[in-house]
Order: C-alpha cells, then sequence, then structure tokens
C-alpha cells in the first residue's frame, strides 16, 4: 500500500548557514559598537583635560592677580598670551611667568595642544585647543580641531 514518508530529523544545511549568518551579523554589530565606545571615551578623556586645564589657568590667575580691591598681586594684562605663543622662563623669572610655562606644558600634552589667555578688564577667557584625528575621514572634514573657551570674571 502507501509508505508512509519518514518524519524529518535534524537540520539541513540552508538552516545552518542561516543560523551563521545571522550570528555573524550580529558579532560585527557588537564589534562596531565596542570601536565607537572607545572613540567615545577616548574624546571625552581628551574633552576633560582640556576643561580641567582650563580651570587650572584660571585658578592659576586669580592666585596671583592683582584684585581690584589695591592687592599686591600681578595685573591681569600679564597674562595675556597668544595661541601660538610660548613663554620662556630661563634661571629666575616671575612667578607669573613660571605659572604660564607650566600651564603651557601641560597644554601641549593634549594632541596638537595650543592655548590662549585673553583679558578685557576684569574678564579673562582662556582657550583651550586640540585635536582628535582619528580617521582620514577627520582629516579630510575639519581636521579634527575642538575647541573649549572659558570666560571667568577676575
Amino acid at each position: 500500500m502507501f509508505k508512509q514518508k519518514a518524519k524529518q530529523t535534524g537540520i539541513t544545511l540552508i538552516e545552518v548557514l542561516v543560523s551563521v549568518i545571522i550570528f555573524s551579523v550580529g558579532l560585527l554589530g557588537l564589534a562596531a559598537l565596542q570601536l565607537n565606545s572607545l572613540k567615545f571615551t577616548e574624546s571625552a578623556s581628551l574633552r576633560s583635560e582640556a576643561v580641567f586645564l582650563a580651570y587650572e589657568a584660571a585658578d592659576r590667575i586669580r592666585a596671583s592677580a592683582r584684585l581690584s580691591t589695591g592687592g599686591q598681586g600681578v595685573p591681569l594684562s600679564q597674562f595675556a598670551i597668544g595661541l601660538d605663543t610660548v613663554p620662556v622662563c630661563s634661571g629666575n623669572c616671575a612667578v607669573h611667568t613660571r605659572e604660564l610655562v607650566e600651564w603651557k606644558e601641560g597644554v601641549a600634552g593634549l594632541p596638537a595642544g595650543k592655548s590662549s589667555i585673553t583679558v578685557v578688564d576684569n574678564m579673562v577667557t582662556i582657550t583651550v585647543q586640540w585635536e582628535e584625528n582619528r580617521t582620514q575621514a577627520d582629516l579630510d572634514i575639519d581636521r579634527g580641531l575642538r575647541k573649549f573657551s572659558f570666560v571667568t570674571r577676575i
């Protein structure tokens, strides 16, 4: 009479291939997620360091500057320094010059780190600039330049 078909047991090769492809796509997604995580962590670390350096400069200026109440400190205008200016301190130099040299050295620790301080009356603007070149695309678009500016009243 009629033969009864045997029930299928196990899985076919096509089912295995489909499951391997789905698993591979998932792993690629996890790898991309990990790479983005590392990239953003590095970016946040550099930004945090730049913010710290800017606030450190403000604290150094506050400690050394002559207050509007007639203190015996250094005039604010002595702290103005350009983006590409490197202060020189050899031998016995003024304390505020040594402070600027140390601060500029700290900023130079950032990738292509540069900084400036501008003074208008008792308003001080501190700018820290650095590069975040992770890919060739960053170089082509905006060279990965990042900048943090901080304005404070001394």
